[in-house]
């Protein structure tokens, strides 16, 4: 597995995901980069942006990144890299994973006070922009290994994920793989449905996984009482093309989904 930049803005959120990214390192053998992005105040008429130390700033982040990655040192014992820089959040994410060959970026989903936050506000443009999985984790969130993974798919004749990633997480606990489509109540699947199902199994073949058709009219609500009930250790999903990801990351039903959810989520690139 490549290595995993782990995004942290220094909230107890982008911190917890930092230790869950730690934890995840240290079970796949791979190198953790701890990252963070300065962002410049916005210029008033007082006070322009070059009155600014970028310089200071960055340094003095540096000193907390470090302070962050000793933490994490003692707790999991692995070593850890930290990087700072200073921009927009989403072109500087792609640059340090491409810089860091990372194969994984992790963020957190809320800022202080269980507000939105940095990495809650931008997540959805990193996760179509970055081109790599982003694995997304809520404050809730602690490291397990993955023993229950679902896969949500809207079975969609499009739909080509890098699977990599999915297949290494599988691998590392020989984790069950629940591929689970979301249908309304009495619907009936299309033949184009049913021909995706059947290749999505295809892909899988080699894994322990299961195809599963689920009805309810809510598909929030339904992979909300699925994965709960299943105890899963993680929900995997397909941005770009992916109803169920629209919905996930629409105002109203992230708050939804994350308000009580303890699920890390991962979103899966596709392949050009």
């Amino acid at each position: 597995m490549k290595n995993i930049l782990a995004c942290t803005d220094f909230s107890s959120s982008g911190n917890n995901a930092a230790h869950y990214a730690a934890g995840l390192a240290k079970a796949a053998e791979t190198k953790l980069i701890l990252f963070h992005v300065c962002h410049l105040p916005v210029a008033t008429g007082e006070v322009p942006i070059m009155a600014y130390d970028v310089a200071e700033i960055e340094k003095i982040a540096l000193e907390r990144l470090k302070k962050e990655a000793e933490g994490i040192n003692k707790v999991f014992g692995i070593e850890t890299a930290v990087e700072v820089t200073t921009g927009l959040l989403t072109d500087e994410v792609k640059d340090a994973a491409k810089k860091n060959e990372a194969g994984l970026v992790v963020m957190g989903t809320r800022g202080e006070g269980n507000a939105v936050g940095i990495f809650g506000g931008a997540a959805h443009e990193v996760i179509h922009r970055c081109g790599l999985p982003v694995l997304a984790i809520p404050g809730g969130a602690t490291w397990r290994p993955f023993k229950k993974i679902v896969f949500a798919s809207d079975l969609h004749k499009d739909e080509h994920p890098q699977y990599d990633i999915l297949r290494r997480f599988a691998n590392m606990n020989n984790a069950k793989v629940l591929l689970v489509s979301m249908l309304h109540k009495n619907e009936t699947p299309s033949m184009e449905k049913a021909v995706a199902g059947v290749r999505l199994e295809h892909d899988f073949e080699g894994m322990r996984h299961e195809m599963l058709l689920l009805e309810n009219d809510d598909t929030i609500e339904g992979l909300n009482k699925f994965v709960e009930e299943e105890n899963a250790d993680l929900l995997v999903v397909l941005p770009h093309r992916h109803n169920i990801f629209k919905r996930l990351f629409g105002t109203t039903h992230t708050q939804k989904m994350l308000r009580h959810a303890h699920l890390p989520l991962l979103a899966l690139p596709e392949t050009v």
